[in-house]
């Protein structure tokens, strides 16, 4: 597991139970989910943490430099 936040940080949180609920969710569902941009048909690997902590938003997937799944991309 990745000791950093992708905005560069160490791993932080709000609060006991945000860090609580993002263990809980990786060792579910693994660190990333794929995230399916429809806009422009391209899936991006986002970590679980990313998420929780910061949000996301569809339309900033691309300039935020999360991996980009080549082969699975939907027309």
């Amino acid at each position: 597991m990745n000791k950093y936040c992708h905005c560069g940080k160490l791993k932080h949180y709000a609060s006991k139970e945000q860090e609580q609920l993002v263990k809980k969710l990786e060792s579910k569902y693994g660190e990333f989910k794929k995230i399916i941009y429809l806009e422009n048909g391209k899936t991006y690997l986002v970590p679980i943490h990313y998420i929780i902590v910061h949000g996301i938003k569809g339309k900033d997937l691309p300039f935020l430099k999360f991996m980009e799944l080549k082969n699975e991309t939907i027309n």
